[in-house]
């Protein structure tokens, strides 16, 4: 008897952390469609397609409504070479600031290029895990060109290359001015 106590008490704190490790923190978008005791209602909106350097996105801008209250968010979905489909929602006001930053990102790479390093990097993640950025790294000729990208779900892959910040930047105005028609 003795031995079980000893056994049940060296094994419960092992079985409540790994209870824990579990538990994921919501996404803006998850957190405002999973509510309870509403009627929540979806409505699509297509965007153009975002053509990156090795494959082509969805875009799309979804409207909820959830009781009374509404938000926008931009909905992006692709599928990697041989790996699941990724997607990500990224609400209105993230969509906002990643915008401002991609933009204050296209002034700094001018001069990130000048640098004596092999390689740089400069990004710029929302609270939901997804970030844009570029790196800059010495190619054999010794050129040292961006490499822009948008990882749509932070650790869980999804990352899209470009050859410029323009793409990217034509995605997120029109995205903007989609929600601001919706509104």
């Amino acid at each position: 008897m003795k031995k079980l106590i000893l056994l049940l008490a060296l094994i419960m704190p092992i079985t409540l952390c790994a209870q824990e490790v579990d538990k994921k923190e919501q996404t803006t978008f998850e957190k405002f469609t999973s509510s309870i005791g509403s009627i929540v209602k979806f409505y699509d909106y297509s965007m153009p397609k975002l053509s990156s350097q090795y494959q082509t996105a969805t875009v799309e801008v979804r409207k909820v409504i959830s009781g009374s209250q509404s938000s926008c968010f931009l909905h992006i979905e692709f599928k990697p070479y041989q790996r699941s489909e990724q997607s990500a929602f990224i609400a209105a006001g993230d969509l906002v600031e990643m915008k401002k930053a991609l933009e204050e990102l296209k002034t700094l790479s001018a001069s990130d290029g000048t640098g004596e390093a092999d390689y740089m990097e400069n990004k710029f993640r929302i609270k939901d895990g997804s970030y844009i950025g570029y790196y800059i790294s010495k190619n054999k000729a010794g050129d040292k060109e961006p490499t822009w990208y948008f990882n749509i779900n932070g650790y869980n892959g999804g990352i899209l290359y470009f050859n410029t910040a323009d793409t990217l930047l034509d995605c997120f105005t029109g995205a903007i001015a989609k929600i601001n028609a919706i509104k």
